[in-house]
Parts: C-alpha cells; structure tokens; sequence
C-alpha cells in the first residue's frame, strides 16, 4: 500500500515579511485612504509567493499526517523552525509520541526526520489513516532573515495587485503575475512533491 499524507495548516503567520511603509514606498503612495487595501493585497502576495516557492516565510505551524513510518520524512514548507512533535497511533489504537527514535536533519532543506541509529520506528495499528502525525514550525526567524528577493518580489506582486484592479484595463487583458517577481523567487524554489525519501 502505498502511503498516503495530507499537510494542515495549524496556525499561520502573526506578521508579514514586508509592512505597509514598504510597500507604500515602493508604490509612491503618501496617503493613508488605502492601507487596509494594500495590507490585504501584501497578505495575498505572500500568500502566492509562498505557493510559488513551497516555502513557509514567517513562523507557521504544520501538522503533517502519514499513513505509515517511511524510510524518512521531509518536512515540507521549509525552512524548519521548531519541531514540535512526532506522535503515531499504537497498535492498540493509542496516541503515543516519539522521543529519543529519531534524528532529524535541519542541515537539509527541506528538514528530514530519520530513524536514530539502532533505533526502528515504532508498530502502528493497521489500517488506520493518519497514523503518523508530524507537527513543527517552520519560516525564517524574522521579517528581517527573510531574503532580500523574496521580500522585493512581494512587493511587486503587492503592487501589481494594487494597479491593476482587475483582469482586463481599457479592453485589454493584464498580466496577473509580474515577471519579475517570479524571477525573483526562482532560485527559492523546492521540489519537494511527497514528504518521505
């Protein structure tokens, strides 16, 4: 049987990677009349930049369920912060959680937990989904450690959205994405498809 997983969103973010000022700065607007406006439109551009990278910008907690132990597991959104826990489901049908069995390796990104050495992972019931749950935080440390580029290419989507309104202007079609934010956020990029090796 092959394994199956699902990643949950447990608690996102408090703050954002850019302020208001910032992108303001970069529209050129003076006044305050559409702050509200432009914090969602920040919130939206992070939102996609995030998609677009695989990654986790600010402290973000994950829950990350298997339905079975694999050789290892990546923990996906990077870059890991915190790991929480590593529970399973006993084969009596008991939350347990891990303590000294695993090693996890923050040097790689995206963060692998692997099976401390002599160590095995535990039975889990049959059977059961989600028997494997992995929760940890991930996102640089600060605003301020999160990379130039990925901030700059916030704010230009941030800008794109706040010039253009709409999908088309004056009977023409415009680009929902600015080039150079995805130019930007490229090299940013993970490939991480499945959360085990």
């Amino acid at each position: 049987m092959s394994i199956q997983w699902s990643l949950e969103l447990v608690t996102p973010p408090t703050s954002e990677p850019v302020t208001t000022a910032e992108v303001k700065d970069h529209l050129r607007v003076d006044t305050a009349d559409d702050d509200t406006d432009i914090d969602r439109k920040i919130v939206a551009a992070r939102l996609w930049a995030e998609e677009f990278t695989g990654r986790s910008f600010m402290a973000t907690t994950w829950r990350l369920y298997l339905s079975d132990w694999p050789t290892a597991i990546q923990l996906p959104r990077p870059p890991l912060t915190t790991l929480t826990s590593v529970s399973y489901i006993d084969t009596a049908g008991a939350t347990q959680t891990l303590t000294t069995e695993h090693l996890t390796n923050t040097a790689s990104e995206p963060a692998v937990i692997t099976e401390a050495f002599g160590e095995s992972w535990p039975s889990l019931r049959n059977n059961q989904y989600n028997s494997v749950i992995v929760e940890y935080v991930a996102g640089y440390a600060s605003a301020a450690n999160v990379p130039g580029p990925i901030k700059q290419a916030i704010k230009a989507r941030a800008a794109s959205l706040y010039e253009f309104r709409e999908d088309v202007l004056a009977g023409q079609a415009v680009s929902g994405l600015p080039a150079v934010a995805e130019r930007l956020l490229w090299p940013f990029r993970t490939f991480t498809e499945v959360p085990w090796l």
